[in-house]
């Protein structure tokens, strides 16, 4: 079928869709009912566009949706997605996903696809601000390819590769992005019409689309391996490596379990790490944990031993230790100044 074919079909379909289940109506904020206790805590953008898979309802007649969600202890087992992009503005939500560790930090996203089973519970004490963009499979789908380039692309997206169901993690967003998702979080007290948060929709994941490409051919250049295909396992790898590393901070983590987890040696994971992301994985724990711990030193009350504990390190005075040689100033003397600014 010729492409410009296959965008006008793909576009008739979402109109048929649009009408079947989209009245033209103004958007309101509700409280999500008739769900779980995990569901039930989140604010839903638009009726009839809820989603939870302990009540067995059918994702692929749900409409495009936006929840949001604010508390010091969001967790949930066994739970199953639909296709959904998460985003913290503020605390660290931990997520397993079948068998994946992934931890969403403030101005990051987590990419999860139709059908995946997670459990997730908040990293630590402290509040926790979390958006969940939720789609409809056929306006997903439809979207990203009208941005694919080529049926081979949208087969190898850099948001989702279905052969493998791999979650797909974003970080270091840039002033658009975050622009756009700032703008979606205003959606829940300043609602639209659909067909604008459609539009909306729309951007972000082509906005996602190209910055995920444009991250992932940066990293295959700077692999150093002949073949393409060779490239882009490792790059998977090394991925699922330093993800594990953050999902996994505040514990003690060695070098082997790590190996174990990607599946490769330890020579070559150390070598093809610091050439991925220019320091050895220790300096990038140390310094992911470093970041962590100033998240909390600016945003709870946790004493600073505690604080130390959750970073990773097994004692305050190394903790200070650590932070003083990134930071140049002591935790307490952070703290103070955050707090004062």
């Amino acid at each position: 079928m010729p492409k410009k074919t296959k965008m006008l079909a793909i576009k008739f379909m979402r109109a048929l869709l649009s009408i079947w289940l989209i009245h033209p109506k103004n958007v309101n904020l509700i409280l999500v009912t008739q769900t779980c206790s995990y569901c039930s805590k989140f604010h839903s953008l638009t009726e009839s566009n809820i989603y939870c898979s302990e009540h067995e309802q059918n994702e692929d007649l749900l409409d495009n949706n936006l929840f949001f969600i604010a508390g010091d202890r969001i967790a949930v087992n066994n739970h199953v997605s639909r296709f959904t992009f998460r985003y913290s503005f503020a605390g660290h939500q931990h997520f397993e996903i079948e068998g994946y560790q992934r931890t969403i930090q403030p101005n990051s996203i987590l990419f999860l696809e139709n059908g995946q089973t997670f459990n997730t519970d908040t990293f630590t004490g402290s509040n926790v601000e979390l958006m969940t963009v939720a789609f409809n499979p056929i306006f997903f789908l439809g979207t990203l390819e009208l941005v694919a380039n080529s049926h081979e692309e949208l087969l190898n997206s850099p948001i989702t590769d279905i052969s493998t169901r791999a979650t797909t993690y974003f970080q270091n967003l840039n002033y658009d992005l975050k622009y756009q998702l700032l703008e979606l979080k205003e959606l829940i007290s300043n609602p639209v019409f659909e067909d604008v948060f459609e539009t909306k929709l729309e951007s972000l994941i082509l906005e996602l689309f190209h910055l995920k490409k444009k991250q992932n051919k940066c990293a295959l250049q700077s692999i150093n391996s002949i073949k393409y295909s060779t490239k882009k396992e490792i790059l998977k790898r090394l991925t699922i490596g330093k993800d594990y590393l953050i999902s996994n901070l505040q514990y003690q983590i060695s070098i082997d379990r790590i190996c174990e987890e990607v599946g490769m040696s330890k020579y070559h994971f150390i070598r093809t790490f610091k050439m991925l992301f220019g320091v050895s994985p220790h300096q990038y724990l140390k310094r992911a944990r470093i970041n962590f711990s100033e998240e909390l030193l600016k945003n709870t009350k946790l004493e600073i031993a505690e604080i130390a504990t959750k970073s990773g390190y097994e004692s305050p005075s190394a903790f200070s230790r650590v932070f003083k040689e990134l930071i140049h100033t002591s935790p307490i003397a952070y703290r103070k100044l955050a707090i004062s600014a």
